[in-house]
């Protein structure tokens, strides 16, 4: 029976991901990823998520391990402010939330779909401010806990 199958049928497999054509971004980012990391850092959260969808290779830059990495060591450097994430008072959308200069965009992604299910509101002026990924962390976490909670009440 398994070799009837296995002669019938397989696995679909994604193509392999190719970066194309040479673009002003793809030198940007293998050339002068210091400046890709600053120009990320300067943009809001949802801002660099619609940029990685522009192409193949943004995608991947952005949503690398090296990338949460680079982000991460560059916000913990002496010369950047401390506060270096913030999810801004009155943004019931998420528009103005910037997390990934402490989190991987992975876990930007993770925590702004758990607040927006939670249906909660920041009360504090000006927002919350974050100076660690633990503290960010922290956060997702008990918003997880709070939809937890409310999953189980209904």
């Amino acid at each position: 029976l398994e070799e009837g199958f296995d002669a019938c049928l397989r696995p679909i497999r994604p193509p392999p991901r190719t970066g194309g054509a040479k673009t002003p971004f793809n030198s940007l980012i293998e050339n002068a990823p210091d400046a890709f990391y600053e120009i990320l850092s300067r943009l809001v959260s949802k801002d660099v998520a619609m940029l990685a969808s522009t192409c193949v290779a943004i995608h991947d830059a952005v949503y690398s391990e090296a990338t949460g990495d680079a982000m991460t060591s560059r916000s913990s450097a002496d010369d950047i402010p401390k506060f270096t994430a913030f999810h801004p008072k009155d943004d019931e959308k998420l528009s103005r939330l910037h997390l990934h200069t402490l989190v991987p965009m992975r876990a930007v992604q993770t925590y702004a779909s758990e607040f927006l299910k939670a249906k909660i509101e920041v009360l504090t002026y000006p927002g919350l401010r974050f100076s660690s990924a633990a503290e960010v962390e922290a956060a997702g976490v008990t918003t997880l806990e709070l939809n937890d909670i409310s999953d189980a009440s209904c």
